[in-house]
């Protein structure tokens, strides 16, 4: 009898089990639903405040300069070790190169930019791929307590089920979750100085009745914008935010401007600017 009743107790929780994964299915398929709806929402303003902060884009020149080097051009500038302290050091340095005119420096430029950039997206895919490993471990350590908690015999099942989630959403269950909150990741911006600006095409929503910028004013803002695409959709510099949402026919002000590029760079590991 006690062997029986056992049975129809296990067989409960089991049903039980069921019914919540059923219900947490349904669930995360609504959030999924959701979350995809706020990140189009998030990439569109995102959109709409990169054309707001700058229109000036040093790609053409860039892409120029790669286009008319050979291969292997850079290269022992690329194995220096003081290029390679200069990018790997944590502490704030400076790499100063100089030559007569006409000597290849543009160039040197554009193999140094695509360098420091393509290491930036590497650090940067690599803690993407240890933040998705840890989300991972996070769910498969949920799902793991709460079949441990029913098949425990515990007496109210929604509660224990919400101690194990709420201890897992406060990081108790998983202390690597806290130590990668603490890595920032990687940006860079570069400028070409006396090059020809080109404008990028705005965006279809930005009304700007202003005069597009230039000299000192165009540079930082191009700077801002460059380094502000490195920030998640869901991280922003909330002054500028909010100054974007109340007034986009303006520019910001060089103040501004200069605030902002100061408050993005406290957010990433490390930041180069790279000035031909």
């Amino acid at each position: 009898m006690s062997a029986n009743l056992q049975q129809t107790q296990l067989m409960g929780l089991k049903m039980q089990v069921r019914s919540h994964e059923a219900d947490k299915r349904q669930r995360s398929e609504e959030e999924e639903r959701i979350a995809k709806e706020l990140a189009k929402e998030q990439d569109e303003f995102r959109w709409q405040m990169l054309e707001w902060i700058s229109t000036t884009d040093f790609r053409g020149v860039q892409d120029e300069k790669l286009d008319n080097t050979l291969d292997g051009t850079a290269q022992w500038l690329l194995d220096d070790d003081r290029f390679k302290d200069w990018k790997l050091q944590s502490r704030p340095n400076r790499l100063y190169l100089h030559g007569k005119a006409g000597s290849g420096k543009s160039h040197l430029a554009a193999k140094l930019i695509r360098d420091v950039d393509l290491w930036c997206r590497e650090q940067n895919a690599s803690l993407a791929k240890v933040e998705t490993q840890i989300s991972r471990e996070q769910n498969a350590n949920a799902s793991h307590a709460k079949m441990e908690s029913h098949l425990a015999g515990e007496q109210n099942t929604n509660v224990s089920l919400a101690k194990v989630e709420t201890q897992l959403a406060r990081g108790e269950e998983n202390s690597s979750i806290t130590k990668l909150e603490n890595q920032r990741k990687y940006a860079m911006a570069y400028i070409y100085c006396g090059a020809n600006m080109t404008e990028t095409s705005g965006h279809k929503n930005l009304d700007r009745t202003s005069e597009p910028r230039s000299g000192a004013a165009a540079i930082l803002s191009s700077i801002l914008r460059q380094l502000y695409s490195y920030l998640p959709r869901d991280q922003d510099v909330e002054f500028l935010r909010d100054l974007c949402r109340q007034n986009q026919s303006s520019n910001p002000s060089i103040e501004d401007v200069r605030e902002s590029i100061r408050l993005i760079v406290a957010k990433f590991a490390r930041t180069f600017i790279v000035v031909r």
